[in-house]
């Protein structure tokens, strides 16, 4: 991480991937990190009609516990909350 890029993406919340946080984020304060948790469920409207519903179940069972599972020091370095994997679900037109 020495050349401190503008953006870490983080894949989990495993001890490795928050020591990489904390280490990016110590020597890049100003750089924005992304936390995005795999989910094995493939969206569609077939099998998801509902948006809403859909983000919400998403938010409760992949997110939230992933993101309350880290000390709220630890949650306060990212930035930002990655929705669904873009290559499970398909498009929607």
């Amino acid at each position: 991480m020495a050349g401190h890029p503008k953006v870490l993406k983080i894949l989990d919340v495993g001890s490795g991937m928050v020591n990489a946080l904390r280490a990016y984020k110590t020597g890049a304060p100003t750089g924005k990190v992304v936390l995005r948790v795999y989910s094995p469920h493939n969206y569609s409207l077939d099998t998801d009609p509902d948006a809403a519903v859909a983000a919400t179940i998403f938010w409760t069972t992949i997110l939230q516990p992933a993101v309350n599972s880290l000390s709220a020091a630890d949650r306060g370095l990212i930035d930002y909350l990655e929705g669904p994997n873009a290559g499970q679900t398909p498009p929607l037109g």
